[in-house]
Order: C-alpha cells, then sequence, then structure tokens
C-alpha cells in the first residue's frame, strides 16, 4: 500500500485532501514542514503533496529539506498565491508538480496517481542498480547528475565542415557535427 504525506497548515484542506487520496493509499498528515519532516523520518513516504505558504517552514524549505534524505520521492506543491519565482524554486529543486488552488478533485487525484506511478518506477531503478552492485549513489542525487554531466561533457566534440561556394572559392558557412 502506497503512502503519501499531506502538507498543509490549513486543518480543512488537510481533511479534504485527504478524503479524497485515501482511495489511492494511506494519507498521513502534517501541519507544517517541520512536522512533515519529522514523519518522513520516522517512515517512508511514496508521494508528498504541501502547500507553499506554511508557517515554521515554507513549502520551498521543506522541499530542499526532503532532497536532502530522498532525492527520488515525487513532491506535489500547490498554492493559492501562484508566482513565476516560486514555480522555478520548485522545479530547481525538483518538484513533480506545481499545482494551484483550488485544485479540482479529478486533477489533484490524477496528479498524485502519476507520482505513485513515478515513484514506483524509481524503486525499480534502484533495485535493478543494487542487483548489479552499484550501492551508495541515488538515482537522482544531485553529484550523481553533476559527475554524469561532466562525464558527457569530457567525450563531447564539435567538428566544424567548411561549406565552400563553387562560384567564389570562398567558405561561406560551416557545418557542424557534434557526437
Amino acid at each position: 500500500p502506497s503512502r503519501i504525506l499531506l502538507v498543509d497548515d490549513d486543518p480543512d484542506i488537510r481533511r479534504d485532501y485527504a478524503r479524497v487520496l485515501k482511495s489511492l493509499g494511506e494519507v498521513v498528515t502534517a501541519s507544517d514542514g517541520r512536522e512533515a519532516i519529522d514523519r518522513i523520518l520516522a517512515e517512508p513516504v511514496d508521494a508528498i503533496l504541501s502547500d507553499i505558504s506554511m508557517p515554521r517552514m515554507t513549502g520551498l524549505e521543506f522541499l530542499r529539506n526532503v532532497r536532502l534524505h530522498d532525492a527520488d520521492v515525487p513532491v506535489i506543491l500547490m498554492t493559492g498565491a501562484p508566482e513565476l519565482a516560486s514555480a522555478m524554486e520548485a522545479v530547481e529543486h525538483g518538484a513533480f508538480r506545481y499545482l494551484v488552488k483550488p485544485i479540482a478533485i479529478a486533477e489533484l487525484r490524477e496528479t498524485v496517481r502519476r507520482a505513485l506511478r513515478l515513484n514506483e518506477v524509481a524503486k525499480l531503478k534502484r533495485e535493478a542498480l543494487a542487483l548489479i552492485h552499484v550501492e551508495g549513489r541515488s538515482l537522482g542525487d544531485r553529484a550523481t547528475l553533476e559527475s554524469r554531466y561532466a562525464r558527457g561533457i569530457d567525450r563531447l566534440w564539435t567538428a566544424y565542415q567548411p561549406i565552400i561556394s563553387v562560384s567564389t572559392q570562398q567558405v561561406f558557412a560551416y557545418e557542424d557535427a557534434a557526437q
């Protein structure tokens, strides 16, 4: 059974959204980011739905803290006051989705359902890597991604093939061949 963590300082939203999501799995709730971190450390979850605007720890601060403990768990952020800056920060820290309240029930269910499926895929990848003895590295941790990126850049080369005009016998353009 899946575990969904719902984080919101509004008790009515926690109650209503928990009722909507209980068909997808066990729903545990927290009223702010700090309480939610404690819940995650006590028992892992398969997906997280969190408000952005909360006391003590915002949803974005919470997301950054989640990524310190689990690089793969899908985090859905929701807000009643969307801003470009918060959306960009959410993407930077790996939020799965950024939803604007009020959220339609069908959209809420489908988004959480997709997040749970994504988490299942991540679990299968971790298990596969464990079988081939690639241990101690998270699939999505920043260090691993930066290392892979650096290796890719080291292997990258570009050749410029001149394109010559037959009539003027001069180079008028270049064709690049990256590999």
